[in-house]
């Protein structure tokens, strides 16, 4: 026991617990660099053994004041030497476990009620239909911290007791950087509509696939599902698409600029490369893709999507059990969001 202390306390340890440090703090910058700060976060600056390193390190030089008798002997110098690193060892504790760190962003000459975390959030929220949204017990939520990064073991299993059923959030898969691929040809695909679309200045494209439909802006769009209520439809029909409204659009030729419009109820032929004013969206079908499959991916530069996390939804009641996936998109300073399905 002596031996340890003596080692403990002793300026051979000091030091090498300093190399240790400085080792792991410019391996971290390499690991920042090459795969992004999460990744650091986890694998360094946030890991429990780099907070050991820094406890040994202040027991060190407390030690060391006291074994050099710094203060009865006025070593002044090297005391506050000392007693900086503990100081700053203290104050990063102190940081790390009671304070956040975040960023508002803010335009010159506006106001802004938005502040976003450092830290990224893992969030859920289970609904119970058959309750009444009133009731608290209808609902269960969950908003933890939670740090992934690509080239870490990610995994988790959340579990709800919601009434009688038994509901499980479990991890698949992380893509940092995702992007959507699509892929045509493709043995098992199916037809998907492209289209390039603009909602409050921003512009985005989507696929919807064959059957379905998808939320642009305020309206609903269905390409081959023309019993979706509400939906603007688009039907293929003998190679030549179709148009179906439930309310008046104005849409301009791109060619030509010739402008007509579809009249609500009508069947009307549609054509690609033709600006559509739905609603609050200017909508533009680009093209058909044939057998064709979306496939999520991960790229070497910051995508508009951000990173995904693909997690199982299983729902179980009466020994009957429904699964599910999802992918959920978001990242350090970005809003998360939810995959169309």
């Amino acid at each position: 026991m002596r031996n340890l202390i003596k080692l403990l306390f002793s300026t051979s340890f000091s030091s090498i617990l300093l190399l240790v440090f400085s080792y792991l703090i410019a391996f971290a910058t390499f690991i920042e660099n090459e795969y992004g700060t999460p990744t650091a976060n986890i694998e360094i600056f946030r890991s429990k053994w780099l907070e050991l390193v820094m406890v040994l390190l202040a027991i060190n030089f407390l030690g060391n004041i006291k074994k050099y008798n710094m203060i009865s002997q006025k070593k002044w110098s090297t005391l506050l030497f000392h007693l900086a690193f503990v100081v700053i060892i203290i104050g990063a504790g102190i940081t790390r476990y009671n304070s956040f760190e975040g960023s508002m962003p803010i335009r010159e000459g506006s106001t802004s009620g938005v502040m976003y975390t450092g830290e990224p959030y893992l969030q859920f929220k289970v609904l119970d239909p058959s309750k009444d949204p009133k009731d608290k017990r209808s609902s269960l939520g969950y908003s933890q911290p939670n740090l992934m990064a690509a080239t870490t073991n990610n995994d988790f299993d959340i579990n709800f007791d919601l009434g009688d059923k038994k509901v499980l959030f479990s991890y698949v898969k992380y893509i940092q950087n995702s992007e959507y691929a699509i892929y045509e040809g493709v043995q098992g695909g199916k037809d998907l509509l492209e289209l390039v679309y603009i909602v409050n200045g921003v512009t985005d494209t989507m696929c919807i696939e064959s059957g379905k439909s998808e939320r642009v802006g305020a309206a609903l769009i269905a390409y081959n599902a023309p019993n979706v209520k509400g939906a603007v439809s688009i039907i293929e029909k003998d190679n030549k698409f179709q148009i179906l409204s439930p309310y008046r659009i104005n849409r301009m030729r791109m060619r030509d600029r010739m402008i007509d419009t579809v009249i609500p109820g009508v069947v009307s032929e549609m054509f690609f490369a033709q600006m559509h004013n739905i609603e609050n969206a200017q909508v533009v079908f680009r093209s058909k893709k044939e057998n064709a499959i979306k496939r999520l991916e991960g790229r070497d530069y910051e995508t508009k999507l951000g990173d995904a996390l693909k997690i199982k939804i299983s729902v179980m009641e009466d020994n009957d059990t429904i699964e599910t996936e999802r992918v959920l998109f978001g990242g350090p300073g970005r809003i998360s969001s939810s995959d169309r399905f």
